[in-house]
Formats: C-alpha cells, sequence, structure tokens
C-alpha cells in the first residue's frame, strides 16, 4: 500500500464516529447546566442576549398591533376552571398563614410619610375628588343610608331626651319604662312620631345631603384629610398584620375567593378583558417602539449580572431533578442526536 493510502487509512481510523462524537457532546452539554456550572452558563447567555438586544428596539421585538392582537387572544383563551380556583384560593389561604406567623405591622408594610404625600397628591385632583363625591352623593343607596341614620337618630334623640315626656302629661314614667311600655300605654304615639318624623327626614333630606357633600370634600382635602389620616393611623399603624388577618377566617377567605370566580370568567367570557387590555397594551408599545430594549432594561434597573443570579437560583432544583431523573440527559441526546443521525453530519456513520 502506497504511503499515502496508509496515512489515509489510519487518519480515518483515528477520527471518531457519530456515536461517540454524539457522548462526548452530550457529556459537555450536561456538564454545562449542571452543579456550579449552570449560572456560569445562564450569565454566559444572558450577556450574549443583552449584547444583542443593545441593537434592538421595542418596536422590532414586540410589534405594537401584532402583539396586542396576542395578549386579546391569549385573555380570551384563558379558562378559569376548578383547578384554577382551587389553586387561587390555596393560594390566598396560605398567604393568611403567612401573615398570621408574622410580626410585621402596618407601618413595617408601608409609612406614614408615604402616605400622607398620597393625600397631598389626592388633595390636588379637584375634578377626581367632584366627581367620586358626586358619584357617592348622588346614588340612591347612599340617599337611603342618609335617612335611614338620620331617621334613627332623630328618634333615639326624641326618646332618650324625654322631648315626648315634656308634652305628654305622665309620659314621662312611661319612657323609664322603656318603648314598649309607651308603645302599650299609647298604641297610636309611636305610630304618630314615625309619620312626623318620616316627613321630617324627606323635607331636610335634599340640605342634609348638600351638607353631607360639602363635609365630605373639606375632610378630604389639605389639613382636614391629613387629620383623618393620622387619626386612622394612631390605632392602625403600630397593629401587627396578624391582628388583620384573625379578622377573617380561612374558610370565609375561601369562600369569597370561590365567589369571585364567576364574576372573573364572566370578565374573561364577555371578551371586555381583551378589549380593554389590548389598547393598552398596543399603546404603550407603540410609545416605546423606537427605544432600545437594551437602554429600557437599564433604566428599569434589570441587570445580567443579578438576573443571572437570580434565575439560576430559581431554576436550580427544577434543573437538579432532571438531571437526576435522567430528563435532562435524555432531552439534551434528543436535541443532539437528531443532527448527529442526519445527513448534515458530514462524519462517518461507521
Amino acid at each position: 500500500m502506497p504511503p499515502s493510502s496508509r496515512k489515509a487509512s489510519a487518519t480515518a481510523a483515528a477520527a471518531p464516529d457519530r456515536a461517540t462524537l454524539l457522548e462526548e457532546h452530550v457529556r459537555f452539554e450536561l456538564s454545562r447546566w449542571t452543579s456550579a456550572a449552570l449560572e456560569a452558563s445562564l450569565r454566559e447567555e444572558i450577556d450574549a442576549l443583552f449584547d444583542w438586544l443593545a441593537g434592538v428596539d421595542v418596536g422590532q421585538l414586540l410589534p405594537a398591533q401584532a402583539t396586542a392582537r396576542t395578549v386579546a387572544d391569549a385573555l380570551d383563551q384563558v379558562e378559569v376552571n376548578e383547578e384554577v380556583i382551587a389553586l387561587a384560593v390555596e393560594t390566598v389561604v396560605s398567604a393568611r398563614t403567612a401573615l398570621l406567623a408574622s410580626d410585621d405591622t402596618v407601618f413595617d408594610a408601608v409609612t406614614a410619610q408615604d402616605l400622607h404625600d398620597l393625600v397631598d397628591l389626592l388633595s390636588g385632583m379637584d375634578e377626581l375628588r367632584a366627581r367620586t363625591l358626586a358619584a357617592v352623593t348622588d346614588n340612591s343607596a347612599y340617599h337611603e343610608f342618609v335617612a335611614h341614620v338620620l331617621y334613627h337618630g332623630v328618634k333615639a334623640f326624641m326618646l332618650s331626651e324625654n322631648v315626648l315626656a315634656r308634652r305628654v302629661p305622665g309620659a314621662q314614667s312611661l319612657i323609664r319604662l322603656g318603648q314598649r311600655g309607651l308603645n302599650s300605654a299609647a298604641p297610636g304615639l309611636e305610630a304618630n312620631v314615625d309619620r312626623q318624623l318620616r316627613r321630617f327626614v324627606q323635607a331636610q333630606i335634599g340640605d342634609t345631603l348638600s351638607e353631607s357633600k360639602r363635609f365630605l370634600d373639606q375632610t378630604l382635602t389639605g389639613d382636614s384629610a391629613h387629620e383623618l389620616l393620622d387619626t386612622i393611623l394612631r390605632p392602625l399603624g403600630p397593629t401587627p398584620l396578624r391582628d388583620l388577618a384573625v379578622a377573617i377566617d380561612s374558610d370565609d377567605l375561601a369562600a369569597l375567593t370561590e365567589q369571585l370566580a364567576p364574576i372573573v370568567r364572566g370578565i374573561l367570557v364577555s371578551g371586555l378583558a381583551g378589549r380593554v387590555v389590548a389598547p393598552a397594551v398596543e399603546r404603550v408599545l407603540t410609545a416605546y417602539a423606537d427605544c432600545g430594549v437594551g437602554a429600557l432594561l437599564a433604566d428599569l434597573g434589570v441587570e445580567p449580572d443579578a438576573l443571572a443570579r437570580q434565575l439560576a437560583a430559581a431554576v436550580r432544583p427544577a434543573v437538579e431533578h432532571a438531571d437526576a431523573t435522567g430528563f435532562l440527559e435524555e432531552r439534551i441526546r434528543a436535541r443532539l442526536g437528531a443532527f448527529y443521525q442526519s445527513d448534515a453530519c458530514s462524519i462517518s456513520r461507521r
């Protein structure tokens, strides 16, 4: 055999076949995505992604109209089934359990200054406040509530202050016996008082509602609003969150969560969620269409190193379990094997 032929034959014999390369490749990929190498591999991929995103605009990555349609379609496909409801119930009940074990107070969750700043902001929104107060005080339910309070307040005052006793001879001793004694001695008296009171309430309701609206407007603005907030926060601020969680037990919380399901389902089925969310998504993406994704992520405080660490911590248990059960190797082998078994691979099958 000529020397050149012997050399080619030796080279071919030394070259690994597809099966050998596949095994080596699988071991290499497994080593990159398990153990301590996981975070480094994620950082490498995230760094490459951020480098690419530095030259990509939001509009190129998320076209406004197409993305809005996708979001709307996704919302239309959401199904609030029994499993979803059970998961929601478990989540809120678990949150309550966590609050019961917490030593945090209301002031640990939100500061008084932040709330006072919010009051300052709302105090300047005159149009919003006027519309809100009008919506509340012009509502018939509010009218009925005010009339109810006014009627019973005046009636209680008349009975407790012995107004009737001054006008009805002998009634004072009966009033001491209570309303039942008064009704027994003068059966028609209370009914007559009720009629007069109701006429009085109806005659006064307009002025009362106007005064109520004026009072609310004054109370919810400026110094009065800050005083009201301080009055609320004085006992509430130091209150442990667990004391607030005790206000509703787990069974009632679960029942309320379950009862919200038909409401959420109705909103989704009606298509309202898609009709509201999709235009909002489209407007936001249109406004940011020319912004670089990398710059936007930086403005939002998203850093590659922190993202890699957090992502590694989040996925590590899943990756380790997938590795221990052989699923990770199975998927790597399936992806790589498709190439090594195809005609695209130029290595000899042998």
